[in-house]
């Protein structure tokens, strides 16, 4: 309940339609109020739309003995004792309900009004009339419009819908949609843009209706034509089997249903596709390589002139192809029997199929052969083409074609042997072939015997060629007959076409030679005889050669030097044959050590010998190893006693050995020198105490004749230089103490310094 009359409108959702009331009334007066509704559908509203028809209804708690209607200030004519339309009971009263007399139809937007006065027969006053007036608007109609993307499509393809409707008052809340193909779209709540999909080609005439928040609808918008066209279907074959490396046409088989294909677009699924062999392809009848066995997805894209597209992806299996077929050729003769082809391809595929054509036609169904080795009978000498195809289980295949000869005489075997006099048993027989053969035809093989044992095979050789051939060498007797075989051959080693040849020999013995490994030497080891047995009968001399060796085989390492060098030995028989052995031998380096040859020292004192060596490794030992803090050590400390004579023997890593000498000279007493002249000549500029080093511990004092000290040292490794604080002593006489420092005497004396 309100103070006052409101207006209310409900929406339905869905199908169900929306419709507009007045929900209220004042509080005073509840029961009396003035209804609008839809004429067409009794449905009550609040607003009003331009031609729409409008009917009114005046609802009163009493039944009026006069009512009188007026519509926007047009008072139409008194209605005496009116008769209702119907009654209604709210909240226990009976009210009363009449209507205008007809529809109304506005045509002017704008707010209108309808009064109705009636005339209460119970009326409280003195005047029973009264008036119930309702103010309301009346909207105009929406315009509806709209845009589709585009006017011709494809099935399957959507098409954006823009609204392009206006409201023309209040906004529209509802979109009525007719895409003409049967599809229930229920209305749209929004104007946003949205797509639709035609599933079927054809002709489609596409309207819309809107409505507004006032339940004002527009009317149906003239149709838009929407042309839908027919898919392509895509559809392709290719050539089979596939096979790796092997070209495959792809031949477009599309059916366009409508207008016609212009566009192709191939994607072969090949990731190891290269330039010149792309993966892609916009021909109509593409063909590629595919150099990987396995199973392609292959898609063919089509497209109309229309923009219709239609994808069609097909699996491509691409077989592995069988290894290059190889086979031998064979030697052949037309008197030979049938001729056999060796199939030598090693294939990892199982199932295989053969096929031979042998380039016979003249034989009939002979001509060719589904075994794995051929075999044919050629009946006349020429020239043939033979063919080998090997074929995989899913018909992949590859062919080899080698020519091939047939020939129809036999050779005539012939030979030199070449120096005949001067045969040695280590050397080589050269024999030189002069066989031949008539006609067209050429010799195929050659085999060598030595006294009946295959020695040599030669395939297809070279006409008037040289061979070596090769004997046993032997040391006795002196010399041996032997019998050299020529079979020259123009068909199969089993067949007719041969013809030997035999020539007699005679070969000599060869010394032959016994010399052992050397065993590595030092540097240092002295000259070393080498000897070398000669095992035989043959008589002669040898000679040896190398790098520090004489010719009667004396081996000297310094003339050699450090390495690996190769000594050699030929022996020369009397009967001219020879016999050369070599054998190497190391010379190994000996230890260098830098030494000095003598020390000196005072008795009692000690000295440490000075030598060095750059290498590593190297062990040490002296002898004796009296007055020595070590014997096996390059450095050690003497203290003196005597003179005496060391020895140092010093050994290798690799055992190689090497002897120094050192000799210590043992000094008395301490001789110091009476004057000398620090003048700067480098002669005698400083008081020179020899080998007093050898005392560390000793100590010099020197005294001017005042008795002032001018100089101290501890041990001497600076000798006095007649300086004193830096400044030149005067000439004259000065004092020294030269104390030993191990208990023995000082030394005293005097100096004369003189410039």
């Amino acid at each position: 309940m309100a103070d006052g009359g409101f207006s209310a409108i409900a929406y339905g959702y869905g199908p169900i339609e929306s419709y507009g009331y007045l929900a209220g009334a004042d509080a005073k007066n509840l029961y009396e109020n003035l209804q609008i509704f839809d004429a067409n559908t009794q449905l009550q509203k609040s607003d009003v739309c331009v031609g729409e028809a409008t009917g009114f209804t005046v609802v009163l708690p009493f039944q009026p003995f006069r009512l009188i209607w007026t519509v926007d200030g047009n008072e139409e004519a008194a209605i005496d004792n009116p008769i209702h339309n119907g009654t209604e009971v709210i909240n226990g009263v009976q009210v009363y309900k009449y209507n205008y007399g007809s529809s109304i139809q506005f045509n002017q937007v704008g707010t209108h009004q309808i009064k109705a006065t009636v005339f209460n027969p119970n009326a409280s006053g003195c005047d029973p009339r009264q008036e119930i007036v309702t103010d309301f608007e009346v909207f105009a109609l929406p315009k509806s419009d709209f845009l589709p993307s585009t006017l011709q499509t494809c099935v399957g393809t959507a098409i954006t819908f823009t609204d392009k409707s206006i409201s023309n008052g209040k906004n529209i809340s509802k979109w009525y949609w007719n895409f003409d193909d049967g599809s229930n779209i229920p209305p749209k709540r929004n104007a946003e843009p949205f797509d639709h999909i035609y599933t079927s080609p054809g002709d489609y005439y596409v309207t819309l209706m809107v409505e507004t928040e006032s339940g004002c609808s527009s009317p149906v918008s003239d149709p838009i034509k929407i042309t839908v066209n027919k898919l392509p279907e895509a559809k392709f074959n290719f050539t089979v089997p596939g096979c790796e490396t092997i070209p495959i046409t792809f031949t477009d088989e599309s059916i366009p249903n409508e207008w016609m294909i212009i566009k192709w677009n191939w994607d072969f699924g090949d990731v190891n596709s290269v330039t010149g062999n792309l993966n892609t392809s916009s021909l109509q009848h593409p063909i590629h390589t595919f150099s990987m066995p396995g199973t392609y997805r292959v898609t063919l894209t089509v497209e109309t002139d229309k923009g219709c597209i239609a994808v069609l992806p097909q699996d491509v299996i691409i077989n592995k192809l069988p290894v290059i077929p190889d086979f031998k050729i064979p030697d052949a003769c037309s008197s030979d029997a049938a001729v056999k082809f060796i199939n030598t391809s090693v294939n990892t595929i199982t199932g295989l199929r053969y096929m031979w054509e042998f380039g016979d036609p003249g034989s009939g169904a002979q001509n060719t052969s589904s075994n794995e080795h051929g075999e044919h009978q050629y009946t006349s000498a020429g020239d043939y083409t033979v063919k080998f195809t090997v074929i995989t289980p899913a018909g992949c295949s590859l062919t080899t074609t080698r020519p091939f000869r047939v020939n129809g005489n036999t050779p005539v075997a012939d030979f030199d042997v070449l120096e005949p006099d001067n045969l040695c048993s280590n050397r080589e027989i050269l024999v030189k072939d002069n066989s031949s053969i008539a006609g067209f035809d050429r010799i195929t093989r050659l085999e060598w015997y030595i006294d009946g044992m295959l020695v040599a095979e030669i395939q297809n050789p070279v006409l008037n060629d040289t061979y070596p051939l090769n004997y046993p060498a032997f040391s006795t007797p002196l010399s041996r007959p032997v019998q050299i075989k020529l079979v020259a051959f123009s068909g199969a080693v089993d067949g007719p076409c041969q013809n030997p040849k035999e020539k007699n020999i005679t070969l000599h013995a060869v010394p032959v030679l016994q010399f052992d490994a050397l065993s590595s030497v030092c540097l240092n080891a002295g000259e070393i005889p080498i000897k070398v047995p000669v095992i035989g009968d043959v008589q002669g001399e040898g000679v040896f050669s190398g790098p520090g060796i004489s010719t009667s085989g004396s081996f000297d390492p310094r003339i050699a030097g450090v390495g690996t060098w190769n000594l050699s030995y030929t022996f020369t028989g009397s009967n001219g044959c020879t016999d050369t052995k070599s054998q190497s031998i190391t010379v190994k380096p000996i230890p260098k050590v830098n030494i000095e040859s003598d020390v000196y020292a005072f008795v009692d004192g000690t000295v440490q010998v000075k030598a060095s060596t750059t290498e590593s490794g190297l062990q040490f030992k002296w002898f004796p190893s009296k007055g020595l803090s070590r014997d096996d050590i390059l450095n050690p400390v003497i203290t003196a006693d005597e003179d005496r004579l060391y020895t140092l023997t010093v050994t290798s890593p690799l055992s190689c050995g090497e002897t120094f000498y050192l000799r210590l000279h043992a000094l008395k007493d301490i001789v110091s020198p009476n004057a000398f002249s620090p003048n700067g000549d480098n002669v005698n500029d400083v008081w020179k105490l020899n080998y007093l080093e050898s005392y560390p511990n000793s100590t010099v004092s020197v005294f001017n004749r005042y008795g002032e000290k001018v100089f101290f040292s501890h041990g001497y490794s600076i000798p006095f230089d007649g300086n004193y604080k830096g400044k030149p002593l005067p000439v004259g006489t000065y004092y020294y103490i030269i104390s030993p420092g191990n208990g023995k005497k000082s030394v005293t004396g005097s100096l004369t310094l003189i410039r």
